[in-house]
């Protein structure tokens, strides 16, 4: 079901180029990507973002802040929300650069509570 999820999301957000459910330490639990025969994989994007998360979480753990529950992200090739999850776990959806952030906060803040449903 989880996979569903995921591609449901992705299809609410036009541009959309794949969305995934990542472990903490970085390892990819389930993805969609929208064109796999391009050689497109959630596998790179999330390693990199979980350095973004774990620098992020150390600022505000270090500052006695609270932790971090969403980042968005924009790149040359590519924009992106992350969202904390429950235990650890984190969703990215990735999106053409020019995708309304606005747009894509609305399809994390709607799948979110399935996929953490699916991971329970």
């Amino acid at each position: 079901m989880l996979k569903e999820v995921l591609a449901r999301a992705a299809s609410d957000l036009r541009g959309c180029r794949g969305a995934a459910v990542v472990a903490s330490d970085g390892m990819v639990i389930e993805q969609w990507v929208a064109d796999e025969e391009a050689g497109f994989s959630m596998e790179a994007v999330a390693a990199e973002v979980t350095l973004v998360i774990g620098a992020a979480r150390s600022l505000s753990i270090n500052k006695r802040g609270q932790i971090p529950t969403e980042l968005t992200l924009k790149t040359a090739d590519w924009s992106g929300v992350v969202r904390s999850l429950a235990d650890g776990y984190f969703f990215i959806l990735l999106a053409e650069p020019d995708t309304l952030m606005g747009r894509a906060r609305f399809v994390v803040e709607r799948a979110v509570p399935l996929i953490e449903t699916d991971l329970a």
